[in-house]
């Protein structure tokens, strides 16, 4: 049964409520991790608490209990001379940069590019699912303590 510090394997995919979907293992290699890693969300996490090996759980979520909602605040607008690489300004694309917090802490995050305008660049840094319904679908191969 799966609890915090569990080393578990398994399939997930996550779609939206039309189907389509973003992200799967089922058709490849199923994730091995341990609870409580950080490996996917810690809200997707949680759900799979208390499951065993071989049950399979679908479930809709709203995108609170998901990967939140769009925040405003992750809209910045970053001068174009901040970029070491000019030919990665496109929109559509999604950039990696290093974020600085006032602890002295730094993550690796990602951005995608919306808009660009003069010498700007407008990047949103919400979770590319953030704001939307998904369903978490998941099928349990194998769970170690």
């Amino acid at each position: 049964m799966i609890k915090f510090k569990s080393k578990v394997k398994m399939h997930y995919s996550i779609t939206n409520t039309n189907k389509f979907e973003y992200e799967t293992t089922f058709k490849k290699e199923p994730i091995v991790f341990n609870i409580g890693d950080g490996v996917i969300p810690q809200k997707l996490e949680a759900l799979l608490y208390g499951l065993k090996e071989g049950e399979e759980q679908e479930l809709i979520l709203k995108p609170i209990d998901a990967f939140g909602l769009r925040e405003d605040k992750n809209i910045k607008i970053i001068h174009m001379n901040k970029f070491s690489d000019p030919s990665m300004i496109k929109v559509g694309n999604v950039i990696e940069f290093n974020a600085e917090y006032k602890n002295g802490k730094n993550n690796l995050g990602l951005g995608t590019i919306t808009k660009i305008d003069d010498n700007n660049v407008t990047i949103d840094l919400n979770h590319p699912l953030a704001g939307l319904e998904i369903i978490f679908k998941v099928k349990i191969i194998e769970v170690n303590d």
